[in-house]
């Protein structure tokens, strides 16, 4: 068996790999290849051994943000449905992960290794965005936990990030007169 990377040393972790460099020599050898390279969900893992013939992939990045990438491959190789974790399950996943690099890291570094984490779980999440600033602006463990304990909490709980329920500015569409839209960007007043 053989695992090919379809990028360069030089290339690092930047560009994208080629897996047409990986189906060649999945075509010019008999032993069973493994392809590996910017798989980053079930549907690219399945879409890569199709379209190239290999006997299996090999997912590394991807796993960081999606850990649950091995279980959804499988399930759509089986036709099955694909398994979606939950919000509670991403918070949970988010505190054992500091659970098990504690002992590991110094408090800067694993500062660090957090927020990445946090970065990479809460994309495509509603709000995501607006956790990572504050998440990424945090100075302590308990601060970043702080961020993440309220978007959890307020997803799951309201179904709603935690910004979503504090007061916008409200602005007129169509103010009545164009020489007063400043004065009609303020809320309206509530009458009794």
């Amino acid at each position: 068996m053989v695992a090919i990377h379809g990028r360069t040393r030089t290339q690092g972790y930047s560009g994208r790999a080629d897996w047409n460099v990986i189906a060649a020599v999945k075509r010019a050898v008999s032993i069973p290849v493994l392809g590996c390279g910017d798989i980053t969900a079930p549907e690219e893992a399945l879409a890569r051994m199709v379209e190239t013939g290999v006997d299996g992939v090999m997912i590394g990045r991807g796993a960081i943000a999606n850990p649950w990438i091995f279980r959804q491959t499988s399930e759509l190789m089986r036709g099955d449905e694909v398994y979606q974790p939950p919000l509670a399950q991403k918070h949970r996943v988010l505190h054992r992960y500091h659970e098990l690099l504690r002992d590991e890291l110094p408090e800067r570094a694993l500062t660090g290794k957090l927020k990445q984490m946090c970065g990479y779980f809460t994309h495509g999440l509603a709000g995501g965005a607006r956790l990572r600033e504050r998440v990424f602006h945090s100075q302590t463990i308990a601060e970043i936990y702080d961020q993440i304990d309220e978007y959890f909490e307020s997803m799951i709980g309201l179904g709603v990030p935690p910004d979503a329920h504090r007061a916008r500015e409200f602005v007129d569409p169509n103010p009545r007169d164009p020489k007063n839209a400043e004065f009609a960007r303020s809320a309206p007043t509530a009458t009794s």
